[in-house]
């Protein structure tokens, strides 16, 4: 009872200094001086890149050095020197985030978690556009072509101010630019593994007067590492951008993606059958941008994305399909935003407008589909005050949802930079996650649905350390705290979930990351957390990553990257058989053979798995053994 008191006072307080930080700083800017503010951005540009910038903390790009939140953004330079096949491969390298892998076999699907979160706790957007399926809050993120991103923006921890739905954390991936000028530039590349592993990707950039365009096309297909795990998938992107005038622009994109794949083999006793999944998806995407006045930006954006889900169960031994679960998802988005800077201060304010509508049916089954739906309108506004070294970042975000109960979220941020090379961040935020709509509907939804149920709520605090003190290396550290309650709880005398459960996460990151030494440099993270839930049963999770990069483009690329991970008794209880006591090794070289002014190409060796381990949390789905891949690349 008294952590409730407590809760709610907080959040009083917290909603009341949000609002009146936001409100009063345009009053006070003016008597700040902020000649000295730039010293952390030069500082994070020694490992970041000298323009690097993160938007999805707040909607609007803003200098990393003036992010409170605890943020990882990884690069499309980085990715390409991955020479992987999906995005989960790159996310399972980030510090917090954790993959549970379905086999780890060719660009199979997995399901994220962060600061060992539910994998339903965490949202992906595409360029914005949420791309979880609405019946479960699940995301397969292989629908994604990786030669498409420019980079991806990871934000560890309740991101409610800001996004919305998303308890655990926000993973927003960026897509590339178009092209500026006349004379097109692009790639080729394509590469031939072990098992019948085939990927071949091209795209292109350009400019035709005033219209920017950016193409991709992707062809991937493998008959599968383990256990016939087969994956088929061909993908098509495309973006124009129209100059309307000098300060105008119009953006035009689209997409289609539909993997189809083998997702489980469950050789039980007496019951041995295998999963297969088709995820056809389209979305197409309108955005308008202009600057109203110097220093005012307005942003809009529409879109339409339909999905496809097909679930299909076949007997092993006859190759009968039993079971055939089919999920089609409309949804409509439109949201928008004005950003306005104002010397060190950037105001930033929007709305987010969901619509999903659903048709659910088993194919096999004479009984009518289940049409549901669902809206949220959300109203959203944060402010980055800079006074000298110190930021503060107030936020505050309203949710009006159809099935559930309207959620407000506030947030509070800081940044201070301590030394010369030394920065300091905290955040203190309330987030939530809304229950799909299959979990309210009791007349549509699931035979177990409950109308009562409301979202599952989160008090998060993080305080963090990023230094570059020792001149050669940057370390970064992040302690995390997550109270979540109201956590959905499953009934077994009523057969239903309500809001009964608790749950606690605390833990720390750990980052290091060394300057380039004769092409030589190094990385290591580590994330341990503690989970305790409402039965008083706890977990422990660590996860290591160790990458070590030999990069002189003259000579060769060399990446050797391992993951550790140690599941812990509540995601891996011991009657799943995991094992989790070995490190995966993988390796990718690459080897520039040709190049001038207009065209260069390259020779890429990877390997899997290289020491044959084995690192999984459920016997039924066991990580794949060793196997290899080479190819090839052009650009131009």
């Amino acid at each position: 009872m008294e952590n409730k008191k407590l809760r709610k006072i907080l959040s009083s307080k917290s909603i009341g200094l949000s609002l009146g930080l936001i409100l009063l700083a345009p009053c006070a800017w003016a008597e700040v001086n902020f000649s000295d503010s730039d010293d952390g951005d030069e500082f994070l540009a020694l490992y970041y890149g000298d323009t690097q910038e993160v938007e999805s903390a707040t909607r609007a790009p803003k200098p990393l050095s003036r992010v409170a939140e605890n943020v990882t953004v990884i690069s499309a330079e980085q990715i390409e020197r991955m020479n992987v096949h999906g995005v989960d491969e790159v996310l399972n390298r980030i510090a917090g985030l954790s993959v549970d892998f379905a086999g780890r076999d060719f660009n199979n699907a997995a399901y994220l978690s962060i600061h060992d979160s539910s994998y339903q706790q965490v949202a992906v957007y595409l360029d914005g556009i949420r791309i979880s399926k609405a019946t479960d809050d699940v995301i397969f993120t292989n629908m994604v072509p990786v030669r498409i991103i420019k980079r991806i923006e990871v934000i560890k921890g309740a991101a409610g101010s800001t996004w919305g739905s998303a308890l655990g954390g926000v993973i927003n991936i960026i897509t590339k630019d178009t092209g500026e000028a006349s004379r097109p530039s692009g790639s080729l590349r394509g590469s031939f593994g072990e098992y019948g592993s085939q990927d071949y990707s091209g795209d292109i950039a350009g400019a035709f007067g005033p219209v920017g365009y950016y193409l991709s096309a992707t062809g991937q297909k493998s008959d599968g590492i383990k256990d016939d795990k087969a994956f088929e998938n061909n993908s098509i992107y495309g973006k124009f951008d129209f100059d309307l005038s000098s300060n105008m622009q119009l953006r035009v994109s689209g997409a289609y993606t539909a993997p189809e794949y083998q997702i489980s083999h469950f050789p039980l006793s007496g019951y041995d059958f295998d999963e297969y999944v088709t995820d056809r998806s389209s979305f197409v995407s309108a955005s308008f941008d202009a600057m109203v006045v110097s220093g005012l930006n307005l942003h809009l954006n529409g879109y339409l994305l339909d999905n496809t889900f097909i679930l299909t169960d076949i007997d092993f031994g006859s190759e009968v399909p039993w079971w055939k679960d089919r999920d089609e998802q409309e949804t409509t988005g439109l949201n928008g935003r004005i950003d306005y800077h104002l010397g060190k201060q950037q105001l930033v304010a929007g709305f987010d407008y969901l619509r999903n509508k659903i048709t659910s049916s088993d194919e096999l089954s004479t009984a009518p589909a289940a049409k549901l739906s669902e809206e949220t309108l959300a109203f959203y506004g944060n402010d980055t005050i800079a006074f000298g070294k110190l930021t503060l970042v107030p936020g505050l975000r309203y949710d009006r949802m159809s099935d559930t109960s309207d959620m407000t979220s506030p947030s509070l941020g800081a940044t201070w930079l301590a030394a010369e090379h030394t920065l300091l961040r905290a955040t203190v935020s309330k987030g939530f996650r809304k229950p799909p709509i299959v979990f309210t509907d009791t007349d549509n939804g699931a035979s177990w649905a409950n109308d009562q149920l409301e979202p599952e709520r989160v008090w998060s605090y993080q305080v963090g350390l990023e230094t570059g003190a020792a001149r050669f290396c940057r370390i970064k550290s992040t302690f995390f705290y997550d109270d979540v309650s109201d956590a959905f709880h499953w009934d077994a005398d009523l057969s239903t979930y309500d809001n009964s459960g608790t749950e606690t996460r605390k833990g720390i990151e750990l980052e290091l990351a060394t300057l380039p030494w004769n092409s030589l440099s190094l990385e290591m993270n580590f994330t341990y957390t503690h989970t305790e839930d409402d039965n008083g049963e706890n977990g422990y999770q660590h996860v290591t990553n160790l990458i070590a990069l030999y990069d002189n483009p003259n000579l060769i690329t060399v990446e050797l990257s391992g993951n550790f991970i140690h599941y812990g008794d509540l995601e891996a209880p011991a009657a799943y058989n995991p094992v989790d006591d070995a490190v995966l090794w993988d390796i990718s070289i690459s080897k520039k053979i040709w190049s001038n002014k207009e065209l260069s190409s390259e020779i890429f060796f990877v390997g899997h798995n290289l020491t044959n381990a084995s690192q999984y949390a459920d016997e039924l789905r066991a990580n794949c053994g060793r196997w290899l891949e080479a190819g090839m690349k052009f650009f131009f």
